[in-house]
């Protein structure tokens, strides 16, 4: 289906956060289309409303900073919300992957207003999230609501790639990193959407499970690795020279196995990984350890980061050792969120990471990960958390 050239140049956000406010937002007013966000805080909406605007700041200090001015923000839920949705060219996501069907009622309303208001065309939804079929998800939730209007709302997934992070001791500005382009499903959405930094992409749904399981899942490995090894700073921990091992040790059956499923050629899946490694050991992009290791439960899904490419190795015949060490390390870090938890620290049940892990993997207790993630477990556990730990006898048969 095309777009059809509607009202103005008015794109709506729907997620202020980092994303939304410091990549998307960047993209967007690269080609002066007006900008408003949805979100469920108040206080974000109140900020984005008071001050109008924020600045976008480059981990390269040599870039000038860009300023996103005249923007306006609504709060998720109200009619004032809907109205900027049905009258918009463009409408964004960036809320994460699970949350997705929160929209479904707003898309609806929105839809149905469009049409009232006489706006043709359909309504235009991109969704940037870290998920390997976010636009799967939300016309899933779509079609189980029995909507009338699912045919009337194109949605067409993106791919981030872009590091953001909060700018400290400011109230909305951010720190980003460089990336240049937002690139988008282009046979979902057709059409010239007046944004250059928009790439239209050809087998969309293969770039995107290439980036989740390369970028994500490499990060996932920085991530949890570095956080047992109790790291604060994300490039510190893509550093250690541990963590740095298992990631050498990783590309290879990875890239392989990614070759093979999704078709890439394998040496340029081996630069695609290559520079992954480079992005998240460059000290110069500040980012966190726990900010990327949040929502394990997701990480650990049947379809994501972790377990997706495992599954994978094995099916090609690869060691998944590694993978098997940081879906371990994961789940150690599940269990300190718990034990630091209210509900848990009233709790005197003890943490079943085999049962967790079979409970959000869908695997079996039967599946050859089982057994390794296992024994990488009772592993961690006897080292203990900590950067000073002796991990040679650990990794020294991976």
């Amino acid at each position: 289906m095309s777009m059809s050239a509607t009202n103005d140049k008015k794109a709506v956000i729907i997620g202020a956060g980092q994303t939304g406010r410091g990549f998307t937002a960047r993209m967007v007013a690269s080609s002066d289309y007006r900008i408003s966000f949805i979100d469920t805080s108040e206080e974000l909406v109140s900020q984005l409303n008071e001050d109008g605007a924020y600045t976008i700041h480059y981990y390269n200090k040599g870039l000038p900073p860009v300023r996103i001015a005249n923007v306006s923000a609504y709060l998720a839920g109200t009619e004032e919300a809907v109205e900027e949705v049905a009258t918009s060219r463009l409408t964004f996501t960036a809320i994460g992957e699970s949350n997705l069907p929160t929209l479904v009622e707003l898309l609806v309303k929105a839809s149905l207003l469009r049409k009232g208001l006489g706006i043709h065309g359909p309504l235009n939804v991109i969704t940037c999230e870290n998920g390997t079929a976010p636009g799967n998800v939300l016309r899933k939730a779509l079609k189980a609501a029995n909507s009338s209007v699912e045919s009337d709302i194109i949605i067409a997934e993106s791919a981030i790639f872009c590091t953001t992070v909060n700018l400290s001791e400011t109230r909305l500005d951010i720190l980003s990193e460089n990336y240049p382009e937002l690139p988008y499903d282009g046979e979902v959405l057709t059409g010239d959407l007046g944004i250059p930094c928009l790439v239209p992409t050809e087998r969309f749904p293969l770039l995107l499970q290439r980036k989740i399981f390369t970028y994500n899942c490499i990060s996932a490995c920085v991530t949890y690795l570095g956080a047992f090894k109790a790291y604060d700073i994300y490039a510190e921990a893509a550093n250690d020279p541990d963590v740095s091992y298992l990631l050498d040790r990783l590309a290879e059956p990875l890239n392989q196995a990614l070759s093979v499923k999704l078709g890439f050629d394998l040496e340029d899946q081996h630069q695609f990984s290559k520079r992954a490694v480079a992005k998240f050991s460059d000290y110069t992009i500040v980012d966190y350890v726990d900010k990327n290791a949040r929502d394990v439960a997701r990480k650990l899904g049947p379809t994501d980061r972790l377990i997706a490419p495992a599954q994978m190795i094995l099916e090609t015949g690869g060691d998944p050792s590694v993978l098997a060490l940081v879906i371990a390390a994961a789940l150690h870090y599940a269990k300190r969120e718990r034990e630091a938890s209210t509900t848990a620290s009233t709790s005197t049940e003890e943490f079943d990471f085999a049962a967790v892990l079979m409970k959000w993997s869908g695997l079996s207790s039967e599946h050859p990960l089982m057994p390794r993630v296992t024994h990488y477990y009772d592993e961690l556990e006897q080292i203990g958390r900590g950067s000073g730990k002796d991990w040679t006898k650990l990794i020294g048969g991976i």
